[in-house]
């Protein structure tokens, strides 16, 4: 999970948190999977943002599930649970790794991390109709009740 596709930064415009930590170690990550010629799955912020999950049925409904793991959910998350949407961003990354098929709509191309100058940990992404090689699959969608329902199989097991 990281980075920003679209210029929609957490820590700085067209930055997100995560890649502008480290940089170099992004720029490292990428060039690599060119060349050993594979693609690295990318789960972006925009992603993230986008998979709209209420406040509301996290609270009235995943936050209700009689478990262990709930209770210790409910705890942790008590203080960030004012926004009208619920974005728990590692989960889905982890979500997606665990069934692959959550992504329900993916973009290959070309990215590049910056790490220099005022973008410094931003990324390029290569929007053009065929780069000359991809080296990211970049997740732009995920299916929203299939993630709720996994969440609530799991989270309601003690």
């Amino acid at each position: 999970m990281g980075g920003s596709v679209a210029g929609m930064g957490n820590k700085s415009p067209g930055v997100e948190y995560n890649f502008g930590q480290d940089p170099e170690s992004n720029f490292v990550t990428f060039n690599s999977m060119t060349f050993y010629n594979k693609s690295l799955l990318l789960f972006p912020w925009e992603a993230c943002r986008s998979t709209k999950i209420s406040r509301e049925w996290r609270t009235n409904v995943l936050g209700t599930v009689p478990s262990t793991s709930m209770s210790f959910m409910n705890k942790v998350e008590k203080k960030i649970l004012n926004e009208k949407f619920w974005t728990p961003a590692d989960v889905m990354t982890a979500a997606v790794m665990i069934w692959p098929n959550l992504s329900v709509k993916t973009f290959s191309t070309r990215v590049t991390a910056i790490t220099d100058g005022a973008a410094r940990g931003g990324l390029l992404v290569d929007y053009s109709e065929a780069p000359e090689y991809s080296n990211t699959d970049i997740i732009q969608e995920l299916d929203p009740q299939w993630f709720k329902r996994i969440l609530l199989k799991y989270l309601s097991r003690n």
